[in-house]
């Protein structure tokens, strides 16, 4: 029996993290189908990995390690447009492991973008769009020697030239497609690690979540400029029953209770998901099997009575593509909806008491500064206390704005825009598709985007024990009821930055009302934030006519360390921005720097210490050699402010 391991791409690729996110639907649907025709498959999935050292030269080792081990026929990779480094990397990595595997790559990355992305990766044979079918007529040929011309939807090469096939004109029936096989991923694993911090977009309604993906059905019907849908473009579900079905089973084999139903769009047709939803109420009745649900809809496809019917056989949230606040964008997009359509959905299901998670996403080609500003005021009147994400929109290929990108010159390079779209569409990597200067693009924006929780109401702590897991039982600032969160145990670093980067508070909602909160955690570290506590009521003593230098540490990002450092400050109560700053100092900056923020920015040396003034040292790593320098320059000790912590990194 032949044998295939199918790869999966590593989401934050290359970064080293551990990505505790569910195993993505594709390769496991290609295992199973792989399997019941015969061939054997074994899976890697490098998301639950911590890497090391050189990124890349570990993943090699990840690789040489399992191909060592299954000494596989064949290897099947897979992932979307951003996943491009890291597909490269495992191939070039394989190459030089043993270069006779023939290698598949599957999923949007070369669907999307097949002649080019065939070339630039050197694969040895693409399979496009749905790949159940393809990719058992692809190896059923290979083995028995036969014409690969006649294999629709794969490209390949002869004679050293790539050739496209038609497309797969076999449809997948999703109704007798086998289960997918998670397990050669080791999902196992995921459960291990699922109980995370931040982990609200998922959702946790019990405190020990165990998700599950289910798919009941395929694509969307709706063409949305910023959208690509790799499985292609005919909008089928699958059949109540067989959904059913396969409930059954998971909730068997990994004792579930969450559901993730993983559709692009979960139904358009209102008849058909009240069925399913009386069929999960039926399936609870007459069974031990319990657990809440979520899935993603349209803005304009609710009624109350639908919702109360979702909400009665446990769902808990939808999910929503917002996109933009403003008409004009929204027509851009093709999305269909309008802007008060969204307004209307947000009240529909507070009504009911089903959570709204959503996004919006700057950049359409038809954005402005007004609409920017139109958005963003939306956001911060109706969609704060919901699970509102903000972002850019990124310009996929396959995508109706790729083809605009291109044509317009926002893209000019493929090679560039592949070796950077994992870093998204940032001030790092900004295709700007609008008519709004680079420079401005971000002025409306800045205050929202990464979710600046300064906009966000914080729980009341009840309770903390912080043993082996960390049990956090808190008052939810929307509901007021008593709710309780379990993570794993909270380690504090003991250096400052790390400890203020570890008092971030944690963003979650309420498993009752489905409001986001920030439960904020520093009080865990007890003697840390007892100085804290000291550090912030003097400041907040210092006269607001006083001049006062602020010392902001030895970072050379200086503006993006006192922007993050000031938000949690902000959030534990000091405001700095009402104090009457003479002057921004750091013990080394970069010579260009000579203002931030509108104030003078200097190294901090004798020549610029004035023994006259009151300063602030943000605390930092070097806070006690930047105190002794002030005192040796006649600066009164009384009148320097600082976090009066004992540990201390110099040098």
């Amino acid at each position: 029996m032949k044998k295939i391991l199918l790869i999966l791409a590593k989401d934050n690729y290359p970064s080293p993290e551990i990505v505790v996110n569910i195993v993505p639907q594709g390769l496991p649907y290609i295992a199973s189908s792989l399997e019941a025709a015969g061939y054997e498959a074994y899976g890697l999935n490098p998301n639950y990995i911590p890497f090391r050292g050189d990124i890349k030269e570990h993943l090699k080792e990840i690789l040489t390690e399992k191909i060592e081990e299954i000494k596989p026929d064949y290897i099947g990779l897979s992932g979307l447009s951003a996943d491009y480094m890291f597909v490269r990397d495992a191939i070039e990595s394989i190459r030089k492991i043993d270069a006779s595997i023939p290698l598949l790559l599957g999923g949007g990355i070369i669907s999307s973008d097949a002649s080019y992305i065939f070339d630039a990766l050197k694969v040895d044979y693409g399979v496009l769009l749905e790949g159940e079918i393809t990719v058992v007529n692809l190896l059923d040929t290979l083995e028995k020697g036969g014409d690969l011309s006649e294999v629709h939807g794969i490209v390949y090469r002869k004679d050293g030239e790539s050739i496209m096939n038609e497309k797969q004109m076999q449809s997948v029936d999703l109704d007798t497609l086998p289960y997918p096989n998670y397990d050669i991923f080791n999902i196992d694993r995921y459960y291990e690690l699922s109980n995370q911090e931040n982990m609200y977009f998922t959702g946790h309604t019990r405190l020990d979540p165990r998700v599950i993906v289910i798919s009941g059905g395929r694509s969307c019907p709706f063409k949305c400029t910023f959208c690509y849908h790799s499985t292609g473009t005919a909008y089928k579900n699958r059949d109540v029953n067989d959904v059913i079905e396969e409930i059954k089973y998971f909730h068997a084999k990994y004792n579930f209770n969450i559901v993730k139903f993983y559709d692009e769009l979960f139904s358009v047709n209102q008849n058909r998901l009240i069925e399913l939803c009386d069929a999960i109420i039926e399936l609870k009745k007459t069974t031990n099997i319990s657990f809440d649900w979520t899935c993603t809809m349209r803005v304009n496809q609710l009624k109350i009575p639908i919702l109360e019917k979702m909400k009665e056989s446990g769902c808990f949230a939808i999910g929503f593509g917002f996109e933009s606040a403003s008409d004009i964008v929204l027509k851009s997009m093709v999305k269909k909806v309008k802007k008060k359509d969204i307004l209307t959905a947000i009240h529909m299901c507070e009504e009911v008491g089903i959570g709204v998670q959503a996004n919006f996403i700057f950049g359409d080609p038809a954005e402005t500064i007004e609409t920017q500003k139109e958005t963003v005021e939306f956001f911060l009147e109706h969609c704060r206390d919901h699970i509102v994400h903000i972002g850019i929109i990124s310009p996929f290929p396959g995508s109706p704005i790729w083809d605009y990108c291109l044509e317009h010159g926002v893209i000019t390079d493929r090679k560039v825009y592949y070796e950077n779209i994992h870093k998204g569409n940032s001030k790092n990597n900004l295709m700007n598709m609008t008519q709004i200067p680079d420079e401005d693009f971000f002025t409306e924006i800045e205050g929202i985007l990464g979710e600046d929780y300064r906009h966000f109401q914080s729980a009341k702590v009840l309770d903390v024990v912080n043993e082996k897991s960390c049990n956090i039982d808190v008052e939810c600032p929307h509901c007021k009821k008593d709710v309780k969160f379990k993570y794993p145990h909270i380690h504090f670093p003991k250096d400052l930055y790390g400890i203020l980067k570890r008092s971030e508070p944690l963003m979650h909602y309420c498993p009752e009302c489905h409001k986001r909160m920030l439960i904020p955690i520093m009080n865990i570290n007890k003697e840390f934030s007892s100085l804290f506590r000291e550090y912030i009521n003097e400041v907040n003593k210092v006269d607001d006519s006083s001049k006062v230098g602020i010392i902001i540490g030895n970072d050379v990002r200086h503006l993006e360390t006192y922007v993050e450092t000031t938000k949690l400050f902000e959030y534990y109560g000091l405001n700095l921005s009402r104090l009457d700053i003479y002057s921004f100092y750091a013990l080394k900056k970069e010579q260009k720097d000579s203002e931030m923020l509108g104030k003078p920015f200097q190294t901090l040396d004798k020549g610029s210490i004035i023994s006259t003034l009151k300063y602030i040292i943000l605390p930092h790593d070097q806070q006690y050699k930047t105190l002794e320098l002030l005192k040796g320059e006649g600066v009164d000790e009384n009148e320097i402010l600082f976090l009066k912590y004992n540990y201390k990194i110099e040098g």
